[in-house]
């Protein structure tokens, strides 16, 4: 319990659920974030003893696509692969089917053409184990990589990010 809400999650990690225990007008109202985290252990670093700490939120039920061998695949592992390479600014990922196999197609938006940039992104994106693994099994086609200018892939208020799926 938490001040006026009771969070609940499933361990180790599960989707954030928020609970209103103290809502006169309607008693109890859940709100189901669809994110995926988990409860961290200890006290909050503030003092306060009663308060729940949340791990980063790291993907989200409707960003995750499954590989062929099972393998989750979803936009934060993405992140930590793209945004490491100087120039790149923002991406975009559709997962589809080609040629009975899946295939991840990206866009990926630079500031600036470079030598050896696509070289670089294309390396780094193969290098995922996920991707790496379903590539050398035969489940999935190599990935292909499509570099736009900046502002080519500018989104309205920045959404969250998908892995469009289109099978």
């Amino acid at each position: 319990v938490n001040g006026d809400w009771l969070i609940v999650e499933t361990e180790p990690s599960g989707t954030i659920l928020a609970t209103s225990l103290y809502n006169y007008g309607m008693p109890l109202i859940r709100y189901r974030t669809h994110d995926i985290s988990r409860l961290l252990p200890g006290s909050c670093s503030c003092g306060a003893t009663s308060l729940l700490k949340i791990d980063a939120v790291r993907k989200r039920l409707e960003s995750i696509v499954t590989l062929g061998n099972g393998a989750e695949m979803y936009p934060a592992l993405f992140d930590d692969l793209l945004f490491s390479i100087p120039d790149v600014i923002d991406y975009e990922v559709k997962f589809l089917r080609h040629e009975k196999k899946d295939r991840l197609d990206f866009k990926i938006e630079i500031a600036r053409e470079r030598r050896n940039i696509l070289m670089e992104i294309d390396r780094k994106i193969r290098s995922s184990p996920a991707i790496a693994e379903n590539t050398a099994d035969g489940n999935m086609s190599p990935p292909q990589v499509e570099l736009v200018s900046m502002g080519a892939l500018a989104t309205a208020g920045r959404a969250k990010k998908m892995i469009v799926e289109i099978r």
